[in-house]
């Protein structure tokens, strides 16, 4: 998937993207800025050495972000016990601490570690019922440690933490842990990674090494003996990961906030499944890409960078194995990810991976903000000047079409179209470059148009409702384009086909073909630099250009296709990977013939489908593009076989079927197998 998006054809999305995260993230300084104001609380709430316990910030605000669902929590640290381990006890000096705790791994799950009892003060008498005897050792409980500490507060227990309100009215989690002043052996792989890659430099390295980590109650779901289970902590390395991200360089930090973004608008929006995602599976994984790949972090690369980190995400998720930064041998899927709800979530991820970087937009946040991304030098840069760049512009209908398409619920005076023609009209550029932008932005709105009244039908809206939010929505996004009268009015007709309205479908089909008649137009073949030039050698202003072209052919996918279509589309996008596309002209015809036998019975139809018949065989070009004769002759049979004349019908088909541009064989053989059941 990353060959199909290589970063020199995508530098400018990657800009425009990354400038919307930044708006919604922050910029790099007050980043910063937030980072170090929590830096300080912290400070001064460890210079209080009077209290047991100290405070250290964590959460998503302490790391920088300020989203809404920001959480402001933290972890309480007792200061009246210390954790050791092994060689450690002849080291550190512990003679002022009441409570000593040596940690053990044998035996015990990766990441985690039952706390043995050294040395205890037994006048403090706030922990004689958190020690617990094991055969001829006593043990420190995490279960009655998590309970009694934090229960007490009137907190409700959620996981290793307590959960309540804070002074700011926000509900907030408070971890209750432990610290040991040493690098654990388990996470010496990650001192080895480190100097290996050069992330983070060993100043950093040394720093993070010397404040150790924390013991977190909570077990493992890997734990079988139901002895142990009360006595298990988690190695929390909290410490560690905050250092990390105050490293991060900007575009680093903001590939983490997209990541968070993607995963609170999106993935976690997933039924059923969405919920099993968390935020620390994005931390991991963006650690991981920024370990392998340190350097050349830049807002040219930043969608490529990003993609990097969900497809390790995916990699993880195919193997059912999420890797701990510091201890790898910790897969975090264990006991949460597995089994149908794995593969159920592996599908829905597959989805999403298969659209590639565009996934990415499908986040709300992002709505309402596609004028950063559809700016000046993007536009300019997509324009049309060979047949590679054709397809470039292809690639911003669709990046355009995904950004706006949920847009189209709200007033029409919230529509960000307005933003985006506007933008298209004030780029300083030639006028030749300004009529493009201004058919392409056209096309988008159609394409929306049809998305959205296929999104309403999905829904199952009541008849009034989707005649309301997309018939009359359409009409409201056509009014803003100001070009391409036939066009606009011919997508009306499919919306109200669409929803049933075929009075209403038959008159918009009339208006259209007595305009046809008295007002000029010209079908775009090819709409690039030459065609409008060609145009204005002929004496064409560009106004003109815009107000009478007709698309030579309209494109179809199977959630924006009609009924009677819907084999067509299927088989031309999902199983030959093209797309369909029907000649106006031809779909006109369709449609008409389609609405008079529902509303007439198929007797009233004889003059439309001679008309079709007569257009089909012996267009010479000008109404039907050769590549499109295949889906013409497709059109004539199935109104032929709707009539009753299953041999006409059959010759159709096998016209249809020996084209060589037929991309949608598999139904043409349906349709002519469904022939022999009459």
């Amino acid at each position: 998937m990353a060959s199909a998006y290589p970063l020199e054809e995508h530098c400018l999305i990657s800009k425009g993207l990354y400038s919307i995260v930044n708006d919604i993230v922050g910029s790099k300084c007050k980043v910063k800025i937030k980072q170090q104001t929590y830096e300080l609380i912290d400070t001064i709430w460890s210079c209080d050495t009077s209290l047991p316990l100290t405070n250290i910030c964590s959460g998503s605000m302490a790391e920088g972000f300020s989203f809404e669902s920001s959480d402001f929590d933290f972890m309480q640290i007792d200061r009246n016990i210390v954790v050791l381990h092994g060689i450690s006890s002849h080291v550190f000096d512990t003679s002022d601490i009441p409570t000593v705790l040596c940690m053990e791994t044998d035996n015990i799950a990766p990441g985690f570690a039952l706390l043995r009892l050294i040395r205890h003060d037994y006048r403090k008498l706030e922990y004689q019922n958190c020690l617990v005897v094991r055969g001829k050792s006593v043990y420190f409980s995490s279960k009655i440690a998590r309970e009694s500490h934090l229960a007490s507060r009137n907190r409700r227990i959620h996981g290793p933490c307590s959960t309540g309100v804070f002074i700011n009215g926000q509900e907030n989690d408070i971890a209750y842990t432990l610290k040991s002043q040493i690098w654990l052996t388990q996470a010496e792989s990650f001192i080895y990674r480190s100097i290996r890659y050069g992330w983070p430099s060993l100043d950093v390295l040394t720093d993070i090494c010397k404040d150790g980590c924390l013991f977190v109650p909570i077990y493992s779901k890997q734990q079988t003996h139901n002895e142990l289970i009360d006595l298990e902590w988690r190695i929390s390395f909290s410490l560690a990961e905050k250092k990390l991200i105050h490293l991060m360089n900007h575009c680093q930090f903001l590939c983490y906030g997209l990541m968070k973004i993607f995963l609170n608008e999106v993935l976690k929006k997933i039924p059923e499944t969405g919920e099993l995602l968390c935020s620390y599976f994005m931390k991991t994984a963006v650690f991981c890409e920024i370990l392998e790949n340190p350097y050349n972090w830049t807002p040219l690369n930043f969608i490529e960078k990003t993609w990097n980190v969900f497809r390790r995400i995916m990699n993880w998720m195919s193997v059912g194995y999420c890797p701990s930064y510091f201890i790898p041998e910790h897969n975090m899927f264990y006991g949460k990810i597995y089994g149908i709800h794995q593969r159920n979530l592996m599908l829905r991820l597959r989805t999403l991976y298969d659209e590639g970087y565009l996934c990415f937009l499908r986040c709300s946040s992002f709505y309402g903000k596609l004028s950063v991304v559809i700016n000046q030098p993007f536009l300019v840069n997509f324009l049309p000047t060979n047949e590679d760049d054709n397809s470039r512009i292809g690639e911003l209908q669709r990046v355009a079409s995904i950004a706006l398409c949920s847009e189209l619920g709200l007033p029409s005076k919230d529509y960000p179209f307005e933003t985006l023609w506007n933008t298209s009209c004030l780029i300083p550029t030639s006028d030749v470059m300004a009529a493009i932008i201004r058919l392409r932005v056209n096309y988008i709105l159609h394409s929306i148009s049809l998305v959205f009244h296929s999104d309403s039908c999905n829904r199952r809206l009541t008849a009034n409702k989707i005649s309301y939010q997309s018939i009359n929505t359409c009409q409201s996004i056509f009014s803003r384009t100001k070009t391409s009268l036939y066009s606009n009015e011919v997508y009306s007709a499919v919306c109200l086909y669409r929803n049933g309205n075929y009075k209403k479908t038959l008159e918009t089909i009339r208006c259209i073909k007595e305009k046809l008649q008295r007002q000029p137009y010209m079908y775009v073949w090819n709409l690039d630099r030459d065609f409008i030039l060609g145009c204005r050698q002929q004496g064409m202003t560009y106004d003109m250009i815009i107000k009478t072209y007709v698309i030579n052919h309209y494109k179809y996918r199977p959630e924006t296709s009609i009924e009677e279509l819907y084999m067509e589309c299927y088989a031309c996008v999902e199983i030959s990977g093209g797309e369909l596309t029907i000649p106006p002209l031809v779909f006109l015809n369709f449609l008409l013939f389609l609405s008079r036998s529902r509303l007439y019975g198929t007797n009233d139809t004889h003059g439309v489908l001679c008309e079709l018949q007569t257009l089909v065989k012996y267009d010479d070009g000008h109404h039907i593009y050769y590549r499109d004769k295949a889906i013409s002759w497709e059109i004539l049979g199935i109104c032929q076989q709707i009539c009753g004349d299953y041999d006409g019908a059959y010759q159709s088909y096998l016209n249809a079927l020996n084209d060589k541009y037929n991309g949608f064989k598999q139904a043409t053989i349906a349709r002519i197998d469904s022939l022999f059941k009459y």
